[in-house]
């Protein structure tokens, strides 16, 4: 029989993890190939289906408010984002952005957080619940609300630059060339834009994977961008080319969510197999 370090269950000699507890007893081999990935991710979500379930449902109801939402107002409002910029902003129509911005911050801090140990528990192979993902999210509910905060407030202000008339940029450049250097700094800044909001989203993430506070998580994402950029960088490829297939298929962008929860779980894996050797 084997005891359990954690609790000491009684386990049979057979048990990989605590019957009682889910402790792990035997370490678990690191998975350094993409195919290892991938093919530990099918067994996961075979065994345990039920972490599809919350976004299986939030997915639904997003379907359902996004249909109503575009026949009532799509047509107008995207007839609004189109030709926003500083001179022509409705106000009234920028606090509808702001309230729904604000609401979705607040639910985001809750559910991102959820969701996340749900799927690192599933990953872990211990029996994931939505009792104790949900105890977990509230209990960290104030970090992963500052962090959220941060890439809101990051979000809006690029998107505030965006909205400055090309004239008034074309006056801080030199030369005959304006506009040719106008586009050049649109492309950089955008480039460096997104990639310190996917660093700051992957942070967030990394909060949950790692236990650990949004500082540290920022350092360790850094690292492990950079260590792990190459299969990283496979795995994406392969998620685009995915979704690519799906969005084929009639019906195929409904089922899109299952994709990203899939390569979710692979990144989970290899982060976990990467704090294990790094």
């Amino acid at each position: 029989m084997v005891f359990c370090p954690e609790c000491g269950y009684e386990n049979e000699d057979t048990a990989t993890s605590c019957l009682h507890c889910g402790h792990q007893l035997i370490e678990k081999p690191i998975r350094k190939k993409i195919v290892e990935h991938l093919k530990y991710t099918v067994y996961i979500i075979e065994k345990y289906p039920k972490i599809l379930v919350p976004e299986t449902i939030l997915n639904g109801i997003s379907l359902i408010t996004g249909l109503f939402f575009f026949k009532l107002t799509a047509p107008n409002f995207i007839n609004y984002i189109q030709n926003l910029n500083i001179s022509n902003i409705n106000y009234q129509n920028l606090s509808y952005i702001l309230v729904g911005t604000i609401v979705g911050l607040l639910l985001d801090s809750l559910y991102n957080p959820f969701k996340q140990y749900l799927y690192l528990k599933a990953v872990e192979d211990k029996e994931p619940s939505y009792n104790n993902s949900f105890l977990y999210a509230k209990s960290r509910y104030f970090d992963f609300l500052k962090a959220n905060f941060i890439i809101t407030l990051f979000c809006v202000l690029f998107l505030a630059s965006s909205l400055i008339p090309l004239d008034d940029l074309i006056i801080i450049t030199f030369g005959g060339g304006a506009y040719q250097h106008y586009l050049l700094i649109l492309i950089i800044g955008n480039l460096i834009a997104i990639l310190l909001i996917l660093w700051i989203i992957s942070a967030i993430e990394i909060m949950v994977w790692d236990e650990t506070g949004f500082k540290n998580a920022l350092r360790v994402t850094l690292k492990f961008l950079r260590a792990r950029f190459v299969v990283l960088f496979l795995i994406g490829i392969i998620a685009v080319v995915v979704e690519f297939i799906m969005n084929s298929i009639p019906f195929g962008s409904m089922l899109e969510f299952l994709t990203t929860i899939f390569f979710r779980l692979v990144n989970i894996d290899v982060f976990l197999s990467y704090r294990k050797t790094g």
